[in-house]
C-alpha cells in the first residue's frame, strides 16, 4: 500500500472513530465509566475534551493540507508571490493592456463603470490568454 494511500485509509479509519464516539449518548458514556470505576461525569468531561482536541487536530491538518495544495496550484500557474493590486492599480493596468492590445474591445460600454469584481475577471481572463500588461514585460 501506498503511504498517500496509507494516510488516506487513516484519515478515513479517524473520521469513522469520531463520528462513533460523537454518537455516544451520555448515559453510554456514563455507563461505560462506571465499569471501570471512574467517576462518570469526569470520564465524560474527559472523553468530550480528548475528541474535540482530536477533531481540532484533526481539522488542522486537513486545513494545512488544503493550503498545501493551494500553493501548489498557484506556483503551477505563476501565481506564487502575486501582488495584490488597489482598484486604481488594477484600472491602470486593464487599460494599458487595451491601449497595448487595440484589437481587444469590451462590448457596448467599452469598460465604462466597471466593478472590481469585473475587472478582476478580465485581467485574469486577459493573463489566461497570454496578453500581459506591458509593463509588466518591461520590469516596472
Amino acid at each position: 500500500m501506498t503511504q498517500n494511500k496509507d494516510h488516506m485509509n487513516a484519515e478515513n479509519y479517524a473520521d469513522k472513530v469520531i463520528a462513533e464516539m460523537s454518537a455516544l449518548t451520555d448515559k453510554e458514556i456514563m455507563d461505560a465509566a462506571a465499569e471501570d470505576h471512574a467517576d462518570p461525569k469526569a470520564e465524560a468531561a474527559r472523553l468530550r475534551k480528548l475528541l474535540l482536541d482530536a477533531a481540532v487536530k484533526h481539522g488542522r491538518g486537513r486545513l494545512e493540507a488544503a493550503k498545501a495544495r493551494i500553493a501548489d496550484e498557484d506556483a503551477r500557474h505563476g501565481q506564487a508571490g502575486a501582488v495584490i493590486l488597489s482598484f486604481e492599480a488594477k484600472r491602470a493596468k486593464f487599460d494599458r493592456i487595451i491601449a497595448y492590445n487595440p484589437g481587444l474591445t469590451l462590448a457596448a460600454r467599452q469598460g465604462e463603470r466597471i466593478d472590481e469584481a469585473e475587472l478582476d475577471g478580465y485581467l485574469a481572463d486577459l493573463a489566461e490568454l497570454g496578453i500581459a500588461d506591458p509593463d509588466d514585460r518591461n520590469g516596472a
